[in-house]
């Protein structure tokens, strides 16, 4: 689910993906919600089996559907029972004819194991658990990602690293599967065993990348050895010889230097891969790594990969108050985070993070704050403003600049121990130092460790481990034969299998790639689901529309109640959108031109494209003709970037395409509204196919100032107003609805002088006659009170702002506020909320139509007239009254487009 917007300087590219099947770990079924996955500290087990353990009643009832499948079966002490039950369960319903050979199923089975993706604690600490997310797996990999992604529960959200990544855009859009912190022989051999790659990637062919395995010069001064890459092609090194020479100092590097410094990382290497130092007693550790750094220091450059995995180890085991020597480990190994990292990765903020903390703590404020604040900017960029981590380390950052203005006093140059940053390990003791980077941050699948203040993570920027993003073990020969005992006698390790997550997913492969050629999608759909423990998604798709009151009204049939003041709930909005179910049962493939009644069935090779009418809110809009009736059409394509399962409340772009078939479809009565004929799928996307008009608002005013025309026809402009007033009130007062989105390229007009909205693609619903969500629409045509962040949601008088910015634009030929999307947030909030509003500038235009405009635009939102209000101004029933306004207005657009098809 994507959400971002198109700002320079303020995006954020985000995308939320749901699991297709997620499953908790064994050793975390009891300590965590089996729905939700938060962790539970009041125990509310399932009545039935009084084994399942739910955060609370809802988790319960959603999850229901899931768990009624296995827990009558919780209490089997049989021997195998569980494998039996299975095996039964595939004999029974599918003849051996239907079923894959065992090295299809096995292969399979090898897709599901390497592409799960962890899924962490809400900290970010350690995984509890896989998911298989369908859409994640589509990006692919790079050693140098322009996105990580974070979970919360079983939610999964992509986030770019910086506001040009197209986050849409999977050819340009990458995460890692893989630990960073890795050389690039580490990192090409790991990839290959896992996912039979040879990655190419930007890291990977870049020469520089090897510094991690440099090593120093012997030849060089003591004080300013050379680093000296020894694998790849450089111009100090002869490639056919082999003979490497510094470039400072000019002297040959030595073979056996060469191979000393090799067998040096290929023993650090060794040691940590086989843990042989968690083996070790806690002094011993210490003693042996520490000896090791001070020894192959003198050979392997500060920037080597060896030797911040030496550190990383060592970290851990320096007691807490050695703020000194733990400072030094930070800065020893910052250049080579920051050289493994890419900009704005949690990684590198995290790292800088602790080094300011050790630093506060030995007084030495003034640097502390500048670490502070670069990671301040990291965090608040790529994990939000309000992340666990991003505000704790707010908190120290203005802790340490008070400590930098107290020093600065005579008074207080003295600064006592007390000041230093005390935070406590997960046991109670107190810990000066953070050491939670890499190993909290799971490189590749969390972009942060989320840390409550008095409960920080325990490893620090150079102490990950794994990469959890995707499972890092090769397929082993071991895993061969767990799954070959699926074919055998012995089904021993089965129910392992089955917890651990593993079989769900090959269930599903086995039932989707059996019977998709034999039943319907819902139906596959719907087997899977009874097979296995799915995402919340399927728990929430037999949800039913909330009845819907309607609003008193006055004779007019305008709402009398538009300023109650309530905020509005988002859980209500999603259960009001309804089930994207509904529309593939009972809306798609089938085709109604009003006020004709009949039904047409259709697909998308029925449809025939003519050419392109330009871009709606999340879709592209072509014309297009039905070949059967020869009847023309717009049709919107929506691209549905879902996670494998048709739940509008866990997908942005279904809850989208639902909200404007329903919308439309409501608004079938309301002639001032496009009208909806039918929706079809194809390659994943939904075709939404609605009445053709022959030109937007937006194209018709841009041709008339082309044209040379002094003016915009000011009936046509009257009858824009009227009928857009007339629309928005239609869905606000019949169906709580709210368009968000009033623009000039929204209104469309043809050639008999009808005028109609279009686009309720982000269109939200209202309680009580209000909204909050801020980001929805147009930026540019917002109302004030939407660009403020801290606004207490917004009403349908939004609505009467943009149409009131849509009337200058089109009046003056020109958008208000120009430069407008290429300026930062606080430029746009001070010409919109603080500057005045916009004015017609056209000396043509009557008083009337400029103070009806100038109405609109009343920047208080209290004062803001609402639909109703705009009824009662002189403008409006000036052109309410007028007989032949419809005639005006077609013989206006026929004779634009006339002319614009002859120039």
């Amino acid at each position: 689910m994507n959400s971002f917007f198109i700002l320079k300087m303020t995006v954020k590219p985000r995308l939320r993906f749901y699991p297709f099947a997620y499953a908790l770990f064994t050793e975390e079924l009891c300590s965590h919600c089996w729905y939700c996955l938060a962790p539970v500290e009041a125990k509310k087990r399932c009545l039935g089996c009084g084994f399942a353990l739910f955060c609370g009643k809802e988790c319960q009832m959603l999850g229901w559907k899931d768990h009624k499948e296995i827990c009558s079966g919780k209490d089997k002490k049989t021997d195998g029972f569980y494998k039996d039950q299975i095996y039964e369960h595939l004999k029974n319903f599918y003849e051996e004819k239907f079923l894959m050979s065992k090295d299809v199923v096995f292969e399979l089975h090898c897709r599901d194991y390497i592409n799960r993706h962890a899924i962490s604690d809400k900290a970010y600490v350690k995984e509890i658990g896989k998911g298989l997310y369908l859409d994640l797996c589509a990006y692919d990999h790079s050693c140098r990602p322009n996105t990580i992604f974070t979970c919360d529960g079983f939610v999964a959200t992509l986030r770019g690293l910086n506001p040009n990544v197209d986050i849409g855009n999977r050819s340009t859009t990458f995460y890692t599967y893989i630990d960073l912190l890795s050389s690039l022989q580490q990192r090409k051999k790991q990839l290959k065993d896992t996912w039979y790659f040879d990655c190419q990637c930007e890291r990977c062919t870049d020469p520089s990348d090897h510094l991690l395995t440099s090593i120093l010069c012997p030849s060089c001064s003591s004080d300013n050895r050379a680093e000296i890459c020894i694998f790849g092609e450089h111009s100090y090194k002869n490639i056919k010889s082999g003979i490497i020479n510094c470039e400072k100092c000019g002297n040959e590097v030595p073979k056996d230097y060469v191979m000393e410094a090799v067998n040096a990382m290929r023993f650090i290497d060794k040691i940590i891969e086989d843990r042989e130092v968690e083996q070790m007693p806690k002094k011993t550790r210490v003693e042996f790594l520490e000896d090791l750094l001070e020894r192959f220091t003198k050979i392997l450059s500060g920037s080597n990969i060896y030797l911040c995995k030496l550190i990383q180890n060592l970290i851990p085991l320096i007691a807490p108050d050695k703020n000194e020597e733990l400072l030094r480990l930070h800065l020893r190994s910052e250049n080579c985070v920051r050289r493994c990292f890419p900009q704005n990765h949690p990684a590198i903020a995290f790292h800088l993070r602790n080094i300011g903390i050790f630093l506060n703590n030995l007084n030495r404020y003034e640097e502390a704050v500048k670490y502070f604040r670069e990671a301040q900017d990291i965090m608040e960029y790529t994990l939000d403003a309000g992340h666990p981590m991003t505000v704790e380390n707010r908190s120290l950052l203005q802790q340490t600049l008070e400590n930098l203005n107290s020093s600065e006093k005579p008074e207080n140059s003295a600064m006592s121990a007390d000041n230093n940053v005390t935070v406590h390990s997960r046991n109670g003791n107190p810990v000066t130092e953070v050491k939670e980077v890499l190993e909290d941050l799971k490189i590749g699948e969390k972009s942060a460790a989320k840390i409550e203040s008095k409960e920080p993570a325990e490893k620090s920027a150079a102490t990950e481990k794994s990469s959890p993003a995707r499972e890092n073990q090769s397929i082993t020969s071991g895993l061969k034969k767990t799954f070959n005992d699926l074919f055998s006698d012995d089904f021993s390790d089965l129910p392992e299998l089955i917890y651990r997550g593993h079989f769900s997913c090959f269930c599903m492969y086995v039932v989707i790639m059996t019977l998709r050629n034999i039943i319907r999608d819902d139906e596959v759909l719907h087997v899977v689901s009874s097979l296995i423990r799915p995402s919340s998604t399927l728990s929430i798709m037999n949800r039913r529309r909330l009845p819907i009151q309607p609003l008193k009204k006055d004779p007019e049939g305008f709402e009398l109640d538009a300023h109650k003041d309530m905020i509005m709930d988002d859980s209500v909005e999603n259960k009001i959108i309804g089930q994207m179910n509904y529309i593939r049962m009972f809306l798609a493939d089938k085709l109604v031109f009003p006020p004709d009644t009949r039904e047409y069935k259709f697909e998308f090779k029925d449809l025939e494209e003519l050419g392109s009418l330009g871009n709606g809110s999340f879709g592209t809009v072509k014309k297009m003709r039905h070949s059967l009736t020869g009847t023309e059409m717009a049709v919107k394509r929506v691209r549905i970037v879902s996670s494998g399962v048709d739940d509008v409340a866990s997908c942005r772009s279904m809850k989208r395409l639902q909200q404007e078939v329903d919308a439309i479809k409501s608004a079938s009565n309301c002639k001032q509204i496009v009208q909806f004929y039918g929706i079809t799928f194809h390659e994943g996307d939904g075709l939404v196919c609605m009445e053709l008009m022959d030109i937007s608002l937006e194209r018709l005013y841009m041709a008339v100032h082309d044209l040379g025309y002094p003016a915009f026809d000011e009936n046509t402009l009257g009858s824009v107003a009227i009928n857009t007033i007339i629309a928005l009130n239609h869905m606000k007062s019949q169906y709580h609805i709210i368009h968000r989105d009033v623009k000039p390229s929204n209104i469309l007009l043809n050639r008999k002088g009808e005028v109609k909205l279009c686009d309720f693609g982000i269109c939200g619903y209202l309680q009580d006659s209000v909204a909050q969500t801020q980001d929805a629409g147009c930026r540019p045509y917002m109302a004030p009170e939407r660009l403020m962040t801290f606004s207490k949601g917004y009403d349908i008088r939004s609505d009467v702002w943009s149409l009131g910015i849509s009337m200058v634009e089109v009046a003056n030929f020109a958008f208000p506020y120009p430069g407008f999307t290429t300026v930062p947030l606080f430029a746009q909030l001070d010409l919109v909320v603080h500057g005045d509003a916009p004015m017609v500038s056209n000396p043509l235009y009557s008083t009337k139509t400029k103070n009806f405009i100038h109405y609109c635009l009343t920047k208080d939102q209290e004062s803001r007239p609402t639909f109703a209000d705009l009824t009662n101004t002189v403008f409006y029933q000036h052109y309410n009254s007028m007989d032949n306004l419809s005639e005006l207005v077609g013989a206006y657009v026929a004779e634009i487009l006339s002319k614009i098809e002859t120039v």
